[in-house]
């Protein structure tokens, strides 16, 4: 059995890598997140956690002894009224799991991104990469999409269909590196660097 654990796993991006994978019968999934998720929308076969991601805590020996962990952790913008930051909510997280990991056998999955029209939401995404990089060498593994979009996530569902038509069926290069991906096929393409298949996602454009 391959142990995975999820942090962030009840995010939009995290509950749909959670959803691929758990078709998978040789997978034992945790997922770990600051609230543990609601008990009504939980996945079968999925073992779900709460745990504050920024401290130290049990949560990092449990993520030591997995095979994988993947990264979902973040946001995409700070908010002062939900008293959020790069650092806090992106930064510290991804930096307690890999100094977690790095004396272990543990690989890291870090869902980074192709391209935003947000340059902080960048330079923490490759903060982060070139940490890992640097602490875990070859067991650093990234995905790069750009814009994530579903059903599920109202607000940019049509702006995903939208900018996919743009660059599809318009032919506006200038746009694709927004790379629009849809919930599923980011899963799919996870599911594959865990089974060590290649998927274009693991390359920047």
């Amino acid at each position: 059995m391959t142990h995975i654990v999820v942090l962030g796993g009840t995010g939009f991006v995290g509950s749909g890598i959670l959803q691929e994978l758990s078709k998978n019968s040789a997978y034992t999934l945790t997922s770990i997140s600051k609230t543990g998720g609601d008990p009504q929308k939980h996945l079968a076969g999925v073992h779900y956690e709460a745990a504050n991601l920024t401290k130290k805590g049990a949560w990092q020996t449990e993520i030591a002894k997995a095979d994988w962990v993947i990264d979902c952790v973040g946001i995409l913008r700070p908010s002062r009224k939900k008293k959020t930051s790069y650092e806090q909510n992106s930064l510290l997280p991804a930096l307690q799991a890999i100094d977690a990991i790095k004396d272990s056998k543990t690989s890291f999955l870090f869902i980074n991104a192709n391209a935003a029209p947000i340059p902080e939401y960048m330079a923490f995404k490759h903060a982060v990469a070139d940490y890992a990089d640097q602490q875990l060498d070859s067991r650093a593994h990234n995905v790069y999409p750009g814009l994530v979009y579903g059903p599920e996530r109202k607000n940019t569902y049509w702006l995903g269909r939208t900018l996919n038509f743009l660059i599809n069926q318009c032919h506006l290069t200038i746009l694709k590196q927004y790379r629009p991906v849809t919930q599923g096929d980011l899963a799919s393409a996870v599911d594959q660097v865990l089974k060590h298949e290649n998927t274009p996602l693991t390359h920047r454009i």
